[in-house]
């Protein structure tokens, strides 16, 4: 008897997270245009949707309330393809988690894109490949500055106004450190400063804030 070749098919994921860059249409990558155009059903911020969705496709608006998003994925995913659309990189404090985690990786897939904190180091032309990334969004990080100091560069991901506050306070622990405030990175209202702890504390707190901390002399 012959041998028997067996094949298996591998099947489309019916949900797939794109990452859309910081702000700039430009941003995007191809990959991510080429599967929201094949899109059913569109998920994502109302700017995204307004950047992105295709005019055929069904748009879902979503807000900062995961389990209504998360909600509104499942009671779409008869209708086709479903695409979430996500700010920045997936993999870097997105939606993209919490949707992983309810739908499984075996039913998603991923497009990377374009972080903030990527843009955000590109701007002073340093890589990251050595940098601490912290996340302020939401609570406050669990992180002291004896662990900081062994960081030549650090990231803050810092859209709140506690967020601000406690990078302040992070820069007076660190007088070693230069501070940099990011804003509206890959926008029109691009923002790149050399800033301090008494300025971060009076600045009004924005979504697309990146803050970065390098040791003096990096970047001389």
């Amino acid at each position: 008897m012959g041998e028997i070749e067996l094949q298996t098919k591998t099947l489309p994921s019916p949900i797939t997270i794109v990452g859309c860059g910081p702000g700039s249409p430009e941003a995007i990558t191809l990959a991510g245009l080429r599967a929201i155009e094949d899109a059913a059903v569109v998920v994502g911020a109302p700017r995204l949707l307004e950047c992105f969705a295709p005019p055929d496709a069904a748009q879902v608006p979503v807000g900062v309330d995961v389990e209504t998003a998360l909600a509104a994925i499942a009671r779409h995913l008869p209708e086709g393809k479903v695409v979430v659309l996500v700010t920045g990189d997936p993999g870097i404090s997105s939606l993209a988690r919490p949707v992983l985690r309810r739908f499984g990786r075996h039913a998603c897939k991923v497009i990377p894109g374009i972080s903030a904190v990527q843009a955000a180091f590109a701007s002073l032309g340093l890589d990251w490949l050595d940098a601490r990334l912290i996340s302020a969004h939401g609570r406050m990080p669990d992180i002291t500055v004896d662990e900081l100091v062994r960081y030549d560069k650090i990231a803050v991901l810092a859209g709140t106004q506690p967020a601000m506050q406690w990078a302040a306070r992070v820069a007076e622990a660190l007088p070693h450190f230069e501070m940099y405030v990011c804003r509206d990175l890959t926008l029109p209202a691009q923002q790149v400063q050399l800033t301090s702890a008494d300025e971060i504390r009076q600045m009004p707190a924005a979504g697309r804030i990146i803050l970065i901390f390098v040791k003096k002399g990096i970047l001389s």
